[in-house]
């Protein structure tokens, strides 16, 4: 998120988890699914906070 999609290689992301690329590519078909997969993620923890505050925020 902070280097944008483009500017970042799946050798930077390898190099920044102490992971092997052969290791990355076991996982994920290439960078466009790595990706997508973190952001699906990503969203589901946003929508669970979400959901968290609203309950929080509820009057009785």
């Amino acid at each position: 998120m902070r280097y944008g999609i483009r500017s970042v290689s799946m050798d930077d992301i390898a190099r920044h988890l102490s992971v092997s690329k052969k290791t990355l590519y076991q996982h994920f078909a290439d960078k466009d699914e790595l990706v997508f997969r973190m952001s699906e993620m990503y969203l589901d923890q946003s929508f669970k906070q979400y959901d968290q505050i609203e309950k929080e925020a509820k009057i009785p």
